[in-house]
């Protein structure tokens, strides 16, 4: 860990009481990779009319949000609300690769 204290005054009489403040600057190392273990998730997207707009845009951030965070060796399935056809995404080398199946 760093530490460096900067003081507001660098010079100060000694004849005197003083009252000096000070900003302390704590640097931690860089934390290790957590391990864990490995997580597989299916996530259902409502593409209907009732989504249109702002609504779909939020799930859509969401679901990139959740994809840019999932692991080497995460899963993810993806579901197309009112569709016949799973839309798999496996997320494992960080290539996404998509497999239709039916339900």
């Amino acid at each position: 860990m760093n530490a460096m204290v900067r003081l507001e005054h660098s010079l100060l009489a000694v004849e005197m009481e003083h009252t000096v403040h000070a900003m302390l600057d704590l640097v931690a190392p860089a934390a290790p990779p957590a391990d864990r273990a490995r997580v597989e998730v299916a996530l259902v997207l409502d593409r209907s009319g009732s989504m249109a707009g702002p609504k779909l845009e939020t799930a859509k951030e969401s679901a990139t949000y959740l994809i840019r965070r999932m692991g080497g060796g995460d899963r993810l399935a993806l579901i197309k609300e009112g569709s016949d056809k799973v839309h798999r995404l496996w997320i494992g080398a960080k290539l996404v690769r998509i497999h239709h199946a039916a339900r």
